[in-house]
């Protein structure tokens, strides 16, 4: 797969429906509750998880289409719009434990929201057209691109996105302290095509980009004077994830795809996996690496412990496990109901646990899943129309 491919995937509705016609952004972007909430009827909804250790919550109410949910600790932030609203506005929406739902920005085409604790950003155009790079807390617009503006990440203080370039289709890696006078560019003028882009805790920026026919990664946080490559060979990277300050990719070996890691003080990457499997879509937390692999002939979620030996299998379902994420100890995925059902639902288990929970209920396509510690997020459909809401699940208590 391309890796280009899952970043305009994830934005290809929002740029068919905000990128055409551009008006008047009509909203401060303090967090707060604005006029727009009244236009949204918004109201909580708990509701019984398919597994009773587990409780699920249903954040938003309403005929509004949503995407992009994210979660930082207890807040979760989303991207709302009304296909039939004129003007086109797209909300930036947000939620803090058991407080209300508020509006953090009412903009048109505003997107990409990203959080980080009280911090909430997003990109957007102004009236004139212009991409910047909004902050909850921030009374400026950060950075400006007559081209577009992606992937939002923001850890603490931190911002980081891709900026397409005025000459070419590429895209750069920029990055923004909070309080700093502009943004700084880390990506060099040499490098192609830059995805794939991810921000840690410790201000660690990694990103894959084609450099000499092939993508590689990359790595830079504050106090380099220059972008790292962690990889070489005539081969393709991809995948990368990072965890403070330990990225995970996958490349081909002797044609097989395994998952590296490397971190400061490495000599060289170190391949984490082996066999003669195709082993997919590394993440990482800490030192514990997780990736999917085909066991028997179904995909299963995999793990590994740097520094302690051997790799253990930490589902075993009969039917293919996606898309996992993992936080500690914590674990999610989506996963089909039945082999000839395409409906993905959305799984959690604890490392440890012999069993895992259904969170999502009724048979509605699940999005996501997006976790932090022990708290996880997604989107399912609701009823016959294409309706989609924001679901939540913790702990039964």
């Amino acid at each position: 797969m391309h890796p280009t491919h899952g970043l305009w995937q994830k934005g290809a509705d929002v740029m068919k429906n905000h990128l055409v016609t551009w008006c008047t952004r009509i909203s401060a972007w303090r967090v707060g509750a604005l006029s727009a909430v009244a236009l949204l009827l918004v109201s909580l909804a708990t509701i019984a998880a398919a597994d009773a250790s587990w409780t699920t919550t249903r954040l938003t109410d309403s005929d509004t289409a949503k995407s992009y949910v994210r979660i930082s600790g207890t807040r979760v932030t989303w991207m709302q719009w009304d296909y039939n609203a004129e003007g086109g506005l797209s909300y930036i929406m947000t939620k803090a434990g058991e407080s209300a739902v508020t509006t953090v920005a009412a903009q048109t085409g505003s997107c990409y929201p990203a959080v980080s604790g009280s911090h909430i950003a997003w990109a957007a155009k102004d009236d004139s057209g212009v991409w910047h790079i909004y902050e909850s807390s921030e009374p400026l617009a950060i950075g400006e691109a007559y081209h577009a503006m992606t992937d939002v990440r923001i850890r603490g203080t931190r911002l980081a996105w891709l900026q397409t370039m005025y000459s070419s289709d590429s895209s750069a890696v920029y990055t923004h302290e909070l309080g700093d006078s502009s943004p700084v560019r880390v990506s060099t003028t040499d490098m192609q095509s830059c995805v794939n882009l991810r921000l840690s805790s410790t201000g660690r920026l990694v990103w894959i980009t084609k450099k000499d026919g092939r993508y590689h990664v990359f790595t830079w946080k504050p106090g380099y004077d220059s972008p790292i490559q962690v990889t070489s060979g005539d081969h393709d990277h991809l995948s990368a994830n990072v965890s403070g300050d330990r990225i995970v990719w996958r490349e081909k070996v002797d044609g097989i795809r395994q998952v590296f890691t490397w971190k400061p003080g490495y000599d060289s990457p170190i391949q984490v996996t082996s066999g003669s499997v195709n082993h997919w879509l590394p993440a990482v937390s800490g030192d514990r690496i997780i990736w999917k692999q085909a066991e028997e002939g179904v995909y299963q979620i995999f793990s590994h412990v740097m520094g302690v030996a051997g790799t253990t299998q930490l589902t075993n379902g009969t039917l293919h496990v996606r898309g996992p994420v993992i936080s500690g100890n914590h674990l999610a995925w989506r996963q089909m109901l039945t082999r000839y059902d395409h409906t993905l639902q959305v799984w959690a288990k604890d490392i440890g646990d012999t069993s895992a929970s259904r969170l999502s209920t009724g048979d509605g396509y699940c999005w996501g899943p997006r976790i932090s510690g022990n708290r996880i997020v997604w989107i399912q459909r609701v009823g016959t129309e294409d309706r989609r809401e924001v679901y939540s699940a913790t702990p039964a208590q």
